[in-house]
């Protein structure tokens, strides 16, 4: 979305993946876009995600074959909920760029 010299690409894409999904979490909480129900939810899912190997990636180095990696490693779930409780966070974290 941004132009990688501007200052608030590099802001946001110096961030490992994890680090954006809490920021973009704790401002969506802060502006009521959420519920702290739905807060708490969002976090559990991103602390299952923060012991993977892609969550201290930096945004900028992130790619796709990694995300899919990581997303097919969830083998004992079922499609239906790792879109829900992973796809979905994924993406709403990734267009805070």
């Amino acid at each position: 979305m941004y132009q990688k010299s501007n200052p608030l690409y590099v802001k946001h894409n110096e961030l490992p993946l994890q680090h954006l999904m809490r920021a973009s979490l704790q401002f969506k909480l802060d502006i009521n876009q959420i519920s702290e129900t739905k807060y708490a939810r969002v976090t559990k899912t991103i602390d299952k995600i923060a012991k993977s190997s892609i969550a201290d990636t930096k945004i900028d180095a992130l790619t796709s074959e990694e995300i899919q990696e990581y997303l097919n490693s969830l083998k004992n779930l079922s499609n239906s909920y790792i879109f829900i409780k992973y796809i979905v966070n994924l993406v709403l974290a990734l267009n805070m760029l």
